[in-house]
């Protein structure tokens, strides 16, 4: 990358990390939700999808779902919030992983998957 794309890209990057301070969160979700969408959103009380997640990401700050995002995370939250599951997550990636490697076994060699 030659010095004059990194001035660029670096200056691309100032505007949008001043833009944060220019502009509130439902102000930057509206514009952008109008620009895909073609119509004026209401973030404030949403009927589509795509307004419903805009609600979520402007109004609720919620740290579960920054836990959600993340796989092992979710793993030990289900295990510790459940009664079903017994063992410990080693017990359980490892029957994860065995039954995958199972069906992957049984899917090369054309035989039928059995029914859950």
């Amino acid at each position: 990358m030659n010095n004059a794309t990194y001035v660029l890209k670096y200056t691309e990057y100032l505007i949008r990390k001043c833009r944060s301070f220019l502009m509130t969160d439902l102000y930057f979700h509206t514009v952008r939700l109008k620009k895909t969408s073609g119509k004026h959103p209401d973030i404030k009380s949403p009927t589509t999808l795509s307004e419903k997640i805009c609600h979520r990401l402007v109004y609720d700050h919620n740290n579960l779902y920054t836990m959600l995002a993340d796989k092992l995370a979710v793993r030990e939250y289900v295990i510790s919030r459940t009664t079903r599951a017994k063992g410990s997550t080693k017990t359980l990636r490892q029957n994860y992983f065995a039954n995958r490697m199972s069906i992957s076994s049984m899917m090369q060699t054309g035989t039928q998957r059995p029914k859950c």
